[in-house]
């Protein structure tokens, strides 16, 4: 799609005439308010506030600073609202642009939060955009004209935050029609509010004068002067449309009709004026009130004219009338009327124009929108001609282009909110719209069997076309294939997403790159990850010679597929490639406000971080976490709260080792995560982060109400799908493990039994690896140490292979003891090595207590340390005393040191006595 060029058209001030009265009471006043919070000018239309704020900040340009002012003036920049303007992110979208007018990079952060796939609270927004606006190299005026227009309670409230906590450097002015509701009643009493109201505006009579000795090429004489200036009020529209009416007219015979209000007054006025014009320029004028700018191309459309030089003479001639026409850019190529213009032209038009060539007009400007990209505007224009056919033709035809090239999220929410709901109910094109909304995130949750009534809605339409009924079921197919596979069903969602991954078309690359994730997911799921691998792989190939930003999302789907195979290494390697994609594409276009591009940014990250944890690097798991941190509502929520509670844990660990109070760093984190998920309104987050306090308790030794707070975990119905920092059913384990009691202990143990059950049904080797630590160290518990110690055999394999380390030890002492054991009974490895090192630095020196117990009671023996009992091992397997050196990475010497201990703690004198009376005692298993 083309990008808008009313962009530049908002964010032009309006010139002002080479005859412009000079005010300079309402310059100082203006001048003053700088000094203030507030610069707010409100009165009805047609006062001339536009005029004046324009003629102001053009005698600062010109003059430099003002009599009243001591420094130099500050830079102008101007936003025109619409009525496009109350969704917020609309709104900020042309708040940065205008500013940026003064400064190319102001507000980068604020920019970025607009392609959030969520856009964040109205107070966070404010809170990041003051803090730009506080580093602008420069003084700024910043006007917001036409703010009656404004009726979203978020703009409102943005607004609000940017007045109370004003940017040292910013100067905010407002014109309007009726006061703001921005608290002005606070704002006179703190006297931060400067004001210029109708009185204020009002012509003298001898600026009244000046006005039209400007005008007239005849006098008006100071009786004609002074009744016409009372008649008026002063007030400026009317005598610039006395001044049109006098150049063909007497000025007595015009003085003498001249009566009425103001409502009478300007209907009179114009139809004065538009009698003086020829029917070609009155024609001109009712055709093109119908939209609120145009252009020569434009109004050529609407004037049924096919030349482009007529319709430009026709703007040149307005503007030589000086006939309420405003130029919207430095080259005059946009214009639009005085608003009061406008509305008596529009009056006029739908009264004098039957409703079928006011359709027609409509049906023209929505056509010429539709054809430079401006779609928005294109479907108001063909909804407002009654079309409700081309305006779903044109939302469907551009849905997808749009999901390809722009933040889904408040572009599908505003096009959808133009239409009725029963629109939307009667149409399978919106429907299937709102549909991707929810499975997106950006909606609420649509049930599988709605896409069931959509599908039959389909197929009962006779009268679609047969490629159009094969887009919708193309969609609907990937749809269904997304959530069948979030349902559990890897298996049946495998075959829905092959059938819509056949029904996709190539140039729906968005929808086509979900089904791919998604369906090398479920191959994974079921056990066939290599064909997921595969699958991701090939279409890698040709999103990264197309440079396309889908090529993100499909590194992080071959990330993810890693990490479920626990390979932390090529989790490291796809994410990173993730991450190097995004860097490199910094600078392209194309690459710019897309959603899923900073979403799957933050995923990379978010896995980089849970490798680095995982092996206990805590400080590069840190940096990829802060990184996620500083994403917050640019990527996925899941991701930004589990990178808050590995920073917990990092500060958790970090605050243990060097004895720090790390514990309000720690609970800031995770109250920071659960405030984030409360406020997006995501319940299921919300309950993991009511787990991850309860885990956190857990590592402060809080068992109060425990086995209560097991019972609150939300397990999760398919938790052999999840991943990540906290998964509540892990939680769950540890909590009935804490409790340390037979009936607590059992239910730990049947419930490990469950989850890894649904591990292994998904293939999760990561989960497997997870659950299986924690069975081990609930059977140490029930005292079934040999079965545990066969569970470590099985699963300490599997996580050496991707030198998983934290996972056990978070688990604690107990888990070290086991260990200990099992090095005892099983002998050790360079892995297993590695992870007692870790222990022992983490902890100190750990011993198993039922060992040491039975050593110091039955037989007296000091009980051996982890590394004699390293040695012990070793001689047990008859290796030489330089074998164990080596095996050790020790010296023999050590060695030596080491033997001579352990003979000395079990009574004998050579290693042959020793390894008998070890399993005579039971430090080492019997033969």
């Amino acid at each position: 799609m083309l990008s808008s060029p009313l962009l530049t058209t908002k964010l032009y001030r309006p010139p002002i005439d080479s005859n412009w009265i000079e005010r300079p009471a309402l310059f100082a006043r203006l001048d003053n308010g700088l000094t203030r919070k507030l610069t707010l000018l409100s009165a009805p239309p047609g006062f001339g506030k536009s005029t004046l704020m324009s003629q102001w900040l053009a005698c600062l340009d010109l003059n430099g600073a003002s009599a009243s002012l001591q420094s130099s003036p500050p830079t102008s920049c101007w936003l025109s609202l619409d009525e496009g303007d109350n969704q917020l992110a609309h709104f900020l979208r042309y708040l940065i642009a205008a500013v940026r007018r003064c400064e190319p990079t102001a507000c980068p952060t604020t920019q970025s939060l607009l392609a959030a796939a969520q856009l964040p609270s109205v107070d966070y927004l404010a809170d990041v955009m003051v803090s730009e606006l506080s580093m602008l190299t420069a003084e700024i005026i910043l006007v917001l004209d036409d703010y009656h227009i404004i009726h979203s309670g978020e703009v409102h409230q943005l607004i609000r935050h940017l007045i109370q906590y004003k940017p040292q450097g910013v100067h905010l002015v407002i014109l309007s029609r009726t006061d703001p509701p921005l608290h002005l009643a606070r704002l006179r009493i703190a006297q931060q509010l400067s004001e210029l109201r109708a009185a204020d505006l009002r012509f003298t009579i001898a600026e009244a004068r000046q006005f039209m000795q400007q005008r007239l090429a005849q006098s008006v004489d100071d009786e004609a002067l002074k009744l016409l200036h009372g008649r008026t009020e002063g007030w400026i529209t009317a005598l610039q449309l006395s001044s049109i009416a006098l150049q063909r007219q007497d000025p007595q015979q015009f003085l003498a009709s001249f009566r009425g209000n103001n409502q009478m007054l300007v209907g009179y006025l114009i139809e004065e004026v538009m009698a003086q014009l020829d029917a070609p320029l009155r024609d001109f004028l009712l055709r093109t009130a119908i939209v609120d700018r145009f252009c020569a191309s434009l109004a050529a459309a609407l004037w049924a004219e096919p030349m482009l030089t007529h319709s430009q003479a026709m703007i040149d001639q307005l503007q030589a009338y000086n006939l309420f026409i405003i130029p919207l850019d430095e080259h005059g190529e946009w214009v639009r009327y005085h608003d009061l213009f406008r509305d008596f032209l529009y009056h006029q038009l739908t009264h004098t124009e039957s409703p079928e060539n006011l359709a027609a007009l409509h049906k023209a400007a929505s056509t010429w929108y539709a054809e430079r990209g401006l779609i928005e505007d294109a479907l108001r224009h063909a909804l407002a001609a009654g079309d409700e056919t081309a305006a779903v033709e044109l939302f469907i035809t551009q849905f997808h282009p749009m999901l390809d090239q722009k933040p889904p999220g408040p572009t599908l929410a505003r096009w959808l909110g133009l239409f009725a709901e029963e629109t939307i109910q009667a149409h399978p094109e919106l429907l299937v719209a709102q549909c991707w909304m929810s499975a997106l995130g950006l909606g609420p949750q649509v049930q599988m069997a709605r896409l069931a009534d959509i599908e039959t809605q389909i197929q009962s339409d006779y009268v679609l076309p047969a490629a159009r009924r094969h887009a919708l079921l193309a969609d609907l197919a990937a749809l269904r294939g997304v959530w069948t596979y979030w349902s559990g069903d890897s298996h049946q969602a495998i075959e829905v997403l092959q059938s819509a991954l056949a029904q996709q078309a190539p140039t729906h690359v968005f929808t086509r790159t979900q089904v791919l994730v998604h369906l090398a997911f479920a191959y994974s799921c079921s056990g066939k990850a290599d064909v997921g691998n595969a699958l991701l792989r090939t279409a890698l190939k040709e999103e990264k010679a197309q440079q396309r930003p889908t090529r993100i999302v499909l590194l992080g789907g071959l990330a993810i597929l890693r990490l479920y195979r626990g390979e932390l290494a090529d989790v490291a390697y796809w994410a990173q490639q993730a991450v190097s994609a995004v860097d490199e594409a910094a600078n392209l276009t194309d690459w710019q406000e897309i959603g899923y591009v900073d979403m799957w940014y933050g995923w990379a990250h978010y896995l980089l971080g849970i490798v680095q944890y995982e092996q206990n690097d805590l400080a590069a798991a840190a940096r990829h976490w802060q990184r996620v941190e500083n994403l917050r509502y640019r990527t996925n929520p899941a991701t930004y709260q589990g990178s808050l509670f590995g920073l917990a844990l990092i500060a958790l660990v970090n605050g243990a080792s060097t004895e720090a109070a790390s514990d309000v760093q720690v609970m800031a984190y995770a109250q920071t995560a659960h405030e984030f998920v409360a406020e997006i309104r995501r319940p299921d987050l919300v309950a993991i982060s009511a787990s991850f306090e309860v885990r956190l308790a857990l590592r402060r030794g809080d068992t109060q109400d425990l086995y209560q707070r097991t019972q609150e975990i939300n397990a999760g119905r398919e938790q052999g799908m999840m991943f990540g920092v906290e998964l509540p059913f892990l939680t769950r384990l540890c909590a009935l493990l804490a409790i340390d009691e037979p009936d607590a202990l059992m239910e730990a143990l049947t419930f490990s039994e469950t989850c890894l059950c649904q591990a292994k049904r998904f293939h999760n080797i990561v989960q497997t690896i997870q659950i299986s630590a924690l069975q081990a160290l609930i059977l140490y518990g029930l005292r079934r140490t040999e079965e545990a110690c066969n569970v470590l055999a099985q699963v300490l394999p599997q996580a050496s292979t991707g030198n998983f380390m934290r996972t056990f030890l978070d688990l604690g002492v107990p888990l070290a003891k086991l260990l200990h054991e099992f090095a005892v009974q099983h002998g050790g490895s360079d892995y297993l090595n590695s992870l007692l090192a870790a222990f022992t630095q983490e902890y100190g020196s750990v011993q198993p207590d039922g060992l040491a117990a039975q050593h110091a009671q039955r037989y007296g023996i000091t009980p051996l340390t982890p590394r004699e009992l390293e040695v012990l091992v070793l001689v047990n397997q008859r290796l030489t005393q330089a074998e164990i050196a080596n095996t050790l990475v020790i010296s023999v010497g050590t060695v030596k040191n080491h033997t001579h201990n352990i003979y000395s703690k079990l009574g004998v004198r050579n290693g042959r006595q020793a390894v008998s009376k070890a399993r005579t005692v039971g430090i080492l298993p019997p033969m």
